[in-house]
């Protein structure tokens, strides 16, 4: 009876320690799903204000990594070694401070 008791107390600490395991990974996957959605909005709020600062858009564009597909449209101005395939692609930082003051 003794033995049946410490498998029941073990198997219900495992499974506490399961469910709380899967709370902090549904609460790390939040906390990382608000954080891009910050990023975005701050990415967007710079884009829209002419935000000239490399400084600001190294800090959320990860330096130089970053690149952007827009389609080509005739009402903005842009490099024409920035078209390929059909689309508009910008990489890096100037290209998205040049895109910005073209809006």
């Amino acid at each position: 009876v003794n033995k049946l008791k410490e498998l029941v107390d073990g198997l219900h600490a495992q499974r506490s320690e399961d469910a709380r395991k899967r709370r902090v990974e549904v609460q790390h996957l939040a906390e990382i799903q608000e954080l891009r959605r910050k990023v975005v909005h701050t990415f967007l709020g710079y884009h829209s204000r002419f935000e000239d600062d490399r400084n600001r858009w190294n800090t959320i564009l990860e330096g130089g990594e970053f690149w952007l597909k827009q389609p080509v449209t005739p009402y903005r101005s842009f490099r024409r070694c920035e078209i390929q395939k059909g689309s508009r692609i910008l990489k890096g930082v100037d290209a998205m401070i040049r895109d910005s003051a073209s809006m």
